[in-house]
C-alpha cells in the first residue's frame, strides 16, 4: 500500500475489536503502520502486541526488518508501542525517536523486557532528521490526547504523521478515506470519545497544522486523507460552538412512562421545525449518542427515578457528558418517577456541572402522564425548540 514514493502503509486491520476506550467499534478498527524507505529506514508507530506477527508479514513484504534505522514513537500507549519489544529484538540496531516523557512512559509500559541496549533519540518541537533524501520534523501536541504525544510530518512527500489526531476506528480493506462510502459518523464519534475531552491542546494542534502544507494526513487510526482539508474542515467545525439547529433527546425508562414523554416532547420539536434525533440510552452505545451530541445545539436528557436518583445507565452516560464537557450548549431534563422523584434534580445538577446552559425546570411527572401533563411534555419540546432557533 504506497502513500509516496518510498512511504508504505503496513499496518494492520483489527475485524473483531467492538470496544476502544469506551468507543464502541461495530465496524472494527486499524492500527496503522508507515515504512519510510531512504538512506536510513524508518517505521512510524506499529500495533497491538497480538499483531506483531502481521505487521512483520507487512515489513518483510517490501524490505528485511532488520534494515530498519529508526522507530518513530509518536504516541506510547499499547496501541501504538505494544509490539516494541517483540520489533526490537528483529530490528536490533534500531533507534527509537519520541519526545522525553514518551521515553519514560515507554519505560514504564515495557521495563518488564527493557533492554538496557535500547538505543534512543528524543526530540521536541520543530526538531529534524534526516533519511537521506526525506527529511522527518517533529511537531509536540501535548495532551492530544496524552501528554507525550507528537505528529511527524515528512517535508519532501508533504506527508503529515498525525498520531490519534484525525483518527477512526474502522476496518476497511481499502486504506485510503476517499474510496470509502461516508463513514463521518465513525470519525465523529472516535473524535468525541478521543480528542472533544481536551479541546484547548486539539486547537493549538490544529493551530500548527494550519502553518503545513499537507498532501497526506496519515493517522494511526482509520483511513487515510489523500484529501485533507475534508478532515481539517470537519475537527475545525466540531470544535466550534454547534451551529446546526440539531436537538438530541436521550433517555432510559423502567415501565415506558419517560419513554412516552420522549416522544411527547419529540411531538413539540417537530411542530417547531427543529432536527432531532432520539436515542434509548439502553439501545444504543454511549459514544454513538456522545458522537450526535458534538454537532447538536441541546440535549434533552429524560430517565426514571431509581431510590432519588436517575437510572444506572443515565449516570454512566453522565459520566461520559463530564469527559467531555460540551460547552455551548442547551439541556433540559425530564423523566417519571413512582412513589418519589429525584432523578429530573439530579440530572439538571450534574448537566449544570459539565457545563450546559439549562431550560428550567425540569419535567417530572408521577407513574403514567395524562393528557394535561402529556401537553406539559409537548411544551417542553417547544420551549427547546425555540432556545435552538435563538
Amino acid at each position: 500500500m504506497k502513500l509516496a514514493e518510498g512511504v508504505h502503509w503496513v499496518g494492520v486491520q483489527d475485524w473483531n475489536i467492538r470496544d476502544f476506550h469506551g468507543l464502541y467499534t461495530p465496524k472494527g478498527g486499524s492500527y496503522d503502520a508507515y515504512l519510510i524507505l531512504d538512506e536510513k529506514i524508518a517505521l512510524i508507530d506499529f500495533v497491538n502486541r497480538e499483531f506483531f506477527d502481521e505487521l512483520m508479514a507487512n515489513i518483510s513484504r517490501i524490505i528485511e526488518p532488520e534494515k530498519i534505522d529508526y522507530i518513530i514513537m509518536n504516541h506510547a500507549e499499547p496501541d501504538h508501542s505494544g509490539a516494541l519489544p517483540l520489533v526490537m529484538k528483529k530490528a536490533k540496531n534500531v533507534k527509537i525517536i519520541t519526545t522525553k516523557k514518551g521515553k519514560d512512559y515507554l519505560y514504564k509500559y515495557h521495563k518488564s523486557l527493557w533492554e538496557p541496549s535500547w538505543e534512543f533519540i528524543t526530540v521536541k518541537e520543530g526538531d529534524e532528521i534526516s533519511l537521506g533524501k526525506k527529511t522527518l520534523k517533529f511537531i509536540e501536541v501535548p495532551m492530544v490526547h496524552w501528554p507525550e504525544s507528537m505528529l511527524t510530518y515528512l517535508i519532501q512527500d508533504k506527508i503529515l504523521f498525525s498520531n490519534d489526531l484525525f483518527g477512526t476506528q474502522i476496518a476497511d480493506s481499502r486504506i485510503f478515506a476517499d474510496e470509502i462510502e461516508d463513514f463521518t459518523d465513525d470519525t465523529k464519534d472516535y473524535f468525541a470519545i478521543v480528542i472533544w475531552p481536551y479541546p484547548i491542546p486539539a486547537r493549538n494542534a490544529l493551530k500548527k497544522v494550519e502553518t503545513l502544507t499537507i498532501n497526506i494526513i496519515a493517522p494511526s487510526h482509520g483511513p487515510i486523507w489523500r484529501y485533507p482539508q475534508k478532515i481539517i474542515n470537519l475537527y475545525k467545525e466540531w470544535l466550534d460552538a454547534p451551529k446546526k439547529l440539531k436537538v438530541v433527546l436521550a433517555y432510559a425508562t423502567m415501565w415506558h412512562s419517560t419513554e412516552k414523554m420522549a416522544n411527547k416532547i419529540a411531538e413539540g420539536m417537530k411542530e417547531e421545525g427543529v432536527q432531532f434525533k432520539i436515542f434509548n440510552l439502553a439501545h444504543v452505545p454511549m459514544s454513538r449518542i456522545l458522537g450526535e451530541i458534538v454537532d447538536s445545539k441541546a440535549l434533552l436528557l429524560g430517565s426514571s427515578t431509581l431510590t432519588n436518583g436517575p437510572l444506572p445507565i443515565v449516570s454512566g452516560f453522565m459520566r461520559l457528558l463530564d469527559m467531555a464537557k460540551p460547552k455551548g450548549r442547551i439541556a433540559a431534563t425530564f423523566g417519571a418517577y413512582g412513589w418519589g422523584g429525584g432523578a429530573v434534580k439530579k440530572m439538571m445538577e450534574g448537566l449544570k456541572e459539565v457545563g450546559f446552559e439549562l431550560i428550567e425546570p425540569g419535567l417530572e411527572i408521577q407513574f403514567e402522564a395524562d393528557e394535561d401533563e402529556l401537553k406539559k411534555c409537548i411544551e417542553l419540546g417547544k420551549r427547546v425548540a425555540n432556545a435552538v432557533k435563538t
